[in-house]
């Protein structure tokens, strides 16, 4: 998918992460999601965010503790971050 690379254990995200791409990114990150015991994704190049995307680490962190590996978010939009925190999920995922 465009707007995603996978460079070993480190996953970039630069789309919108908003209803239009979510399904999408949550049917890639099962294929990415795999060959390491850790993942990092970087959000350093999105310009929008919206409920939808916090669903979407929510989903990526599910799949990942159910394979055992260890997933970190970098550069996480602040945006997300404050629904994070209205949806009391900021000290449960690892932004």
């Amino acid at each position: 998918m465009q707007g995603v690379e996978k460079k070993d254990n480190i996953i970039t995200v630069s789309c919108n992460l908003d209803f239009n791409t979510t399904q999408s990114l949550l049917k890639l990150g099962e294929e990415l999601l795999k060959g390491h015991k850790q993942f990092q994704i970087c959000f350093k190049k999105i310009t929008h965010v919206d409920s939808s995307g916090l669903a979407l680490l929510c989903e990526w962190y599910k799949l990942a503790r159910r394979r055992g590996i260890e997933l970190t978010f970098d550069n996480t939009p602040g945006r997300l971050v404050k629904i994070a925190e209205l949806c009391n999920l900021k000290n449960i995922l690892p932004l």
